[in-house]
């Protein structure tokens, strides 16, 4: 199953490179990645999308990248929801 995840994170390129290589480790196949800075910020907005049958495997993927120290904001978001990605990123520079 197709599963995404919206993350706002500080723009710097290790955040990219530590977020990859920690699915890379758990065999998570990605389908897109893509991070983009946030206008006259040191953010950027990162959207993950990537395969998985495993509930509990994702929490576990959701959680470990949560708590990295360049993340500042994370959610899971359904495909209904991706026209909904600015107001995500609104909230959490305001």
């Amino acid at each position: 199953m197709e599963k995404k995840l919206l993350a706002l994170v500080n723009n710097e390129p290790e955040v990219l490179i530590r977020i990859t290589e920690l699915l890379r480790r758990k065999g998570i196949k990605i389908k897109n990645i893509s991070m983009n800075q946030i206008e006259n910020t040191n953010w950027a907005s990162l959207t993950i999308v990537f395969f998985l049958e495993n509930e509990h495997k994702m929490m576990n993927i959701y959680y470990s990248i949560k708590k990295m120290e360049n993340v500042i904001q994370l959610e899971k978001i359904k495909n209904e929801e991706i026209q909904n990605q600015f107001q995500f990123l609104e909230k959490a520079i305001l």
